[in-house]
Protein backbone atom coordinates (compact mmCIF):
# COMPACT_ATOMS: atom_id res chain seq x y z
CA UNK A 1 0.00 0.00 0.00
CA UNK A 2 0.79 3.41 -0.81
CA UNK A 3 1.57 5.72 2.19
CA UNK A 4 -1.09 8.70 2.13
CA UNK A 5 -0.24 12.26 1.91
CA UNK A 6 -1.90 13.03 5.32
CA UNK A 7 1.12 11.19 6.92
CA UNK A 8 3.92 12.61 4.80
CA UNK A 9 5.02 15.05 7.35
CA UNK A 10 4.74 12.38 10.55
CA UNK A 11 6.89 9.63 8.17
CA UNK A 12 8.79 12.76 6.78
CA UNK A 13 9.94 14.07 10.49
CA UNK A 14 10.89 10.72 11.80
CA UNK A 15 12.59 9.52 8.99
CA UNK A 16 14.76 12.95 9.15
CA UNK A 17 15.35 12.94 12.75
CA UNK A 18 15.05 9.53 14.31
CA UNK A 19 16.89 7.49 11.04
CA UNK A 20 18.94 9.70 8.37
CA UNK A 21 20.84 12.18 10.32
CA UNK A 22 21.63 9.14 13.16
CA UNK A 23 22.10 6.37 10.20
CA UNK A 24 24.11 7.11 7.10
CA UNK A 25 24.82 3.40 6.28
CA UNK A 26 21.69 2.97 5.67
CA UNK A 27 20.89 5.99 3.37
CA UNK A 28 20.79 3.79 0.57
CA UNK A 29 18.17 1.44 2.10
CA UNK A 30 16.06 4.83 2.68
CA UNK A 31 16.76 6.20 -0.67
CA UNK A 32 15.35 2.41 -2.25
CA UNK A 33 12.28 2.98 -0.06
CA UNK A 34 11.55 6.55 -1.51
CA UNK A 35 11.89 4.94 -5.03
CA UNK A 36 9.66 2.20 -3.94
CA UNK A 37 7.06 4.34 -2.71
CA UNK A 38 7.31 6.62 -5.90
CA UNK A 39 5.99 10.13 -4.41
CA UNK A 40 7.77 13.11 -5.62
CA UNK A 41 5.00 15.25 -3.13
CA UNK A 42 6.88 12.61 -0.46
CA UNK A 43 10.56 13.22 -1.75
CA UNK A 44 9.98 16.98 -1.36
CA UNK A 45 8.92 16.85 1.90
CA UNK A 46 11.75 14.82 2.90
CA UNK A 47 13.40 17.11 1.53
CA UNK A 48 12.33 20.06 3.11
CA UNK A 49 11.89 18.47 6.58
CA UNK A 50 15.78 17.87 5.84
CA UNK A 51 16.62 21.48 5.41
CA UNK A 52 14.40 22.83 7.87
CA UNK A 53 16.33 20.42 10.39
CA UNK A 54 19.91 21.27 8.53
CA UNK A 55 18.80 25.10 9.40
CA UNK A 56 18.09 24.13 13.30
CA UNK A 57 21.68 22.72 14.04
CA UNK A 58 23.72 25.28 11.75
CA UNK A 59 21.65 27.81 14.10
CA UNK A 60 22.76 25.99 16.95
CA UNK A 61 26.03 27.20 19.13
CA UNK A 62 26.23 23.22 19.99
CA UNK A 63 27.24 22.48 16.41
CA UNK A 64 30.80 24.21 17.71
CA UNK A 65 31.59 21.99 20.93
CA UNK A 66 29.38 19.19 20.69
CA UNK A 67 30.83 16.56 17.81
CA UNK A 68 27.14 14.15 18.09
CA UNK A 69 25.62 17.41 16.32
CA UNK A 70 28.62 17.90 13.82
CA UNK A 71 27.80 14.13 13.02
CA UNK A 72 24.29 14.71 12.61
CA UNK A 73 24.69 17.95 10.08
CA UNK A 74 27.40 15.59 8.00
CA UNK A 75 24.77 12.76 7.68
CA UNK A 76 21.89 15.52 6.55
CA UNK A 77 24.75 16.99 4.21
CA UNK A 78 25.35 13.92 2.51
CA UNK A 79 21.75 13.09 2.93
CA UNK A 80 20.79 16.15 0.86
CA UNK A 81 23.11 15.98 -1.90
CA UNK A 82 22.05 12.28 -2.45
CA UNK A 83 18.20 13.51 -2.81
CA UNK A 84 19.00 16.66 -4.84
CA UNK A 85 21.97 16.90 -6.86
CA UNK A 86 22.89 13.23 -7.01
CA UNK A 87 19.44 13.19 -9.11
CA UNK A 88 20.35 16.81 -11.01
CA UNK A 89 17.90 18.40 -8.92
CA UNK A 90 19.11 21.83 -7.13
CA UNK A 91 18.87 22.66 -3.86
CA UNK A 92 17.08 25.82 -4.80
CA UNK A 93 18.77 29.20 -2.72
CA UNK A 94 15.42 30.33 -1.36
CA UNK A 95 15.08 27.18 0.77
CA UNK A 96 19.01 27.04 1.41
CA UNK A 97 21.40 29.74 0.94
CA UNK A 98 24.88 27.66 1.09
CA UNK A 99 26.89 30.78 0.46
CA UNK A 100 25.11 32.35 3.26
CA UNK A 101 25.68 29.24 5.46
CA UNK A 102 29.61 29.41 4.83
CA UNK A 103 29.25 33.23 5.38
CA UNK A 104 27.65 32.85 8.24
CA UNK A 105 29.17 30.20 9.68
CA UNK A 106 32.63 31.86 9.35
CA UNK A 107 32.01 34.52 11.12
CA UNK A 108 30.82 32.67 13.85
CA UNK A 109 33.26 30.03 14.04
CA UNK A 110 31.15 27.30 12.88
CA UNK A 111 33.16 26.79 10.15
CA UNK A 112 33.98 23.08 11.91
CA UNK A 113 30.55 22.09 11.24
CA UNK A 114 30.00 23.20 7.72
CA UNK A 115 32.64 22.10 5.81
CA UNK A 116 31.68 18.71 6.38
CA UNK A 117 28.16 19.44 5.89
CA UNK A 118 28.73 21.00 2.66
CA UNK A 119 31.52 18.48 1.92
Amino acid sequence: GKLSSEYHPWFANYMIVKRVAQEPNFHHLYLSLLEKLNSSELNQSMIMTTIQYVKILIKSDRIKTHSSDRSLLKNLGSWLGQMTIARDKPVLQKDLDLKKVILDAYEKGKMIAVIPFIH
